[in-house]
């Protein structure tokens, strides 16, 4: 567990242990859940169980990702050169969610031409369908992680997943491979003095319950998705939060040296009209240091980057951030397609349209050219003055309109000094 808090006695950011608050959690069938594809990363010597067709698939040990071997589709206009694995499922049941997630790259792609795809057939009770997968980029993109959930209609049997490379040119890469899904039970118990309310959240799908405490006491059974991990956050009334995850160290925020985090959790998932706000204490010497806010920003989307819109707004103690904290990306970029982008609007900071984080071909129209990275994911704001010693209280907003129906997803929220 974990309460909000620098400590004055040294340079860097640190947690302190919590005071008067108690969490328990486990679930049943236990997380984390078992990873459902197996030979997942490409390190074993064989390919099995992964069946290749249609010619020009192998396994790489050059382009590395986070092991000494990954899965390769070489391109051929001629040839549609797949991956394939079969994938027992049968856990899941109609109305649960099923959920993947891998890491992918091309090089020298023609972008007029079909992208990479992935696809999984679900053989259910009366039925078998395609469900909705993540769309790749047509351009040429360096290592990004992809993920979709999708929701079963019907009791599972199996599956087939493909990752596929038809009539293209250059090279497809994948690696990291993560299938999972069904419900377990989790099982959560508080208590303590002066509680005010309880937040879980999922680190996939975002918050799944948010409610005053009663009598400094909460306990719930809640059916979730069995897959990722869960956050409880519990405030007491004078706004101090304590947090803990579960399981530990999955789908876990950003860690290290001079690092705050502001959830334990990797991810903080914003609907419109539904702000979320965190509070972190500061010790009397804040004014001699540099505070920055830093974390990812995207509008979740089944499709790669697909424009841009003004949709975050944080506010630092009621203070709104405006051009004066954004450090990065930049305050103003050229686009390839000749525009200007002001990253920094009246009503917010500008967020893209993708179902990733990625640097951004200049094939694309949307790619911003005058970052050296071509990343527009990536936010880092000054918040200096905006801070005080004590207790502060960060803000963020989507401020598109509800009717929309986008979430805003914030990953790595965290403070850094420098």
């Amino acid at each position: 567990m974990q309460k909000f808090f620098l400590s004055a006695a040294v340079s860097a950011l640190t947690l302190a242990l919590p005071a008067a608050v108690e969490i328990n959690v486990s679930s049943e069938p236990a997380l984390p859940a078992a990873n459902l594809v197996r030979n997942s990363s490409f390190e074993e010597s064989k390919t099995a169980p992964w069946r290749f067709n249609g010619g020009n698939g192998s396994i790489d040990t050059e382009n590395k990702y986070s092991g000494n071997a990954v899965l390769k589709l070489t391109g051929d206009p001629a040839k549609r050169p797949n991956a394939a694995q079969h994938i027992k499922a049968d856990h899941v049941k109609a109305g649960d969610l099923l959920y993947m997630r891998f890491a992918a790259k091309n090089s020298n792609c023609d972008p007029d031409k079909r992208p990479a795809s992935v696809a999984w057939q679900v053989s259910m009770t009366g039925r078998n369908n395609y469900l909705l997968t993540p769309t790749l980029p047509r351009e040429d993109y360096d290592w990004a992680v992809f993920e979709n959930v999708a929701k079963v209609p019907a009791d599972v049997k199996n599956l087939t997943f493909y990752f596929c490379y038809y009539n293209q040119e250059g090279t497809q890469f994948f690696d990291d491979v993560y299938i999972q899904g069904g419900s377990t039970e989790l099982k959560i118990d508080v208590k303590g003095e002066n509680l005010q309310s309880i937040k879980v959240r999922h680190s996939v799908t975002g918050t799944i319950l948010s409610q005053k405490i009663q009598n400094n006491a909460f306990s719930q059974t809640l059916k979730v998705p069995y897959f990722g991990s869960y956050t409880i956050e519990v405030t007491d009334k004078q706004g101090r939060m304590t947090a803990k995850l579960y399981p530990e160290n999955v789908d876990a925020n950003r860690s290290g040296a001079n690092i705050l985090q502001l959830t334990p959790g990797k991810r903080v998932a914003i609907a419109s009209g539904q702000p979320e706000s965190f509070t972190f204490e500061l010790p009397e010497n804040v004014k001699d240091k540099k505070i920055f806010l830093e974390f990812s920003a995207r509008c979740n989307q089944t499709t790669p980057v697909a424009g841009y819109t003004a949709m975050l707004r944080p506010s630092v103690n009621g203070k709104v951030c405006r051009a004066a904290e954004l450090v990065k990306p930049l305050k103003r970029s050229e686009t390839a397609s000749g525009g200007e982008l002001l990253f920094a609007r009246n009503n917010g900071y500008v967020v893209y349209y993708s179902n990733a984080c990625y640097n951004i071909s200049t094939e694309s129209n949307y790619c911003p050219v005058s970052l050296p990275d071509r990343n527009p994911f990536n936010f880092k704001l000054d918040i200096s003055k905006l801070v005080k010693p004590g207790q502060n209280t960060l803000k963020l907003e989507n401020v598109l309109p509800a009717r929309m129906k986008k979430t805003l997803y914030i990953d790595n929220l965290v403070l850094v000094t420098e």
